[in-house]
């Protein structure tokens, strides 16, 4: 089957309150669990290889090749190791995909950045010329400024956490799928949301057991998403 993306005749339909942040890692849980060594293997060996390209291009094909397998895998499909590498085949629309959320975080992230490291300079600068050190409120405005930074990060990785699966799923194109997952997060922000705070809180637990832990917790968590995925955007056909 090709994987030339296509542009949508018209927008694709998704449900609205269908997720359900706890249900959606129960049943990413029980959707791996017969082969959680396999999906071990292929999400320690996909995030290893995204890792190693500048400004994530490689994360993109990897992250495509392990909802693939998870897709093959809901389908009722056997998993296989070797499905990883298919997010290959979306290579050039997931390094666009990519590039378009480095982007727009950056965007973002930059004039509040500018605002952070000015105040910080020209406030060090001021308490070194009177001798004295920056006032308690300063240092409350700087962890202010970097909660926003902070806040800014994880928004753009909600708006567009569905992009990879819908590239993979519908077949979209880049900007196609970026779009319609910000109109179906935006559609289900709190249970989007919710997930992700549920995975993040699974993988900072992770990091505190020996760091090597979040490795075992990520299959659950890309599992999670996919089911958070699937409930927003019902099957309507085969994966591609």
């Amino acid at each position: 089957m090709s994987t030339t993306p296509v542009a949508s005749a018209a927008p694709v339909a998704f449900t609205t309150g269908a997720i359900r942040p706890a249900r959606c890692l129960r049943e990413g849980w029980a959707l791996i669990r017969d082969s959680y060594g396999l999906f071990l293997a292929i999400t320690f060996v996909g995030l290893l290889i995204g890792g190693f390209g500048p400004m994530g291009v490689l994360m993109g094909p990897c992250l495509c090749g392990i909802y693939f397998t998870l897709l093959k895998r809901m389908a009722g499909e056997e998993p296989r190791f070797e499905m990883l590498f298919k997010g290959f085949d979306w290579f050039v629309p997931s390094l666009v995909v990519t590039l378009i959320q480095i982007g727009v975080t950056l965007v973002l992230l930059i004039p509040v950045g500018v605002v952070v490291v000015g105040g910080t300079l020209g406030m060090a600068a001021l308490a070194d010329q009177n001798g004295g050190d920056p006032p308690a409120w300063f240092f409350v405005l700087l962890v202010a400024a970097l909660a926003v930074l902070l806040l800014i990060a994880l928004s753009v990785a909600c708006l567009f956490v569905f992009s990879y699966q819908l590239l993979v799923d519908r077949n979209l194109d880049p900007v196609e799928s970026l779009k319609t997952s910000a109109r179906a997060t935006w559609a289900n922000l709190g249970g989007v949301a919710g997930l992700l705070l549920l995975n993040s809180l699974l993988a900072i637990a992770g990091l505190l057991c020996c760091i090597v832990g979040v490795y075992l917790v990520m299959p659950v968590v890309l599992a999670a998403q996919l089911v958070a995925y699937r409930a927003v955007f019902p099957q309507v056909a085969e994966p591609a």
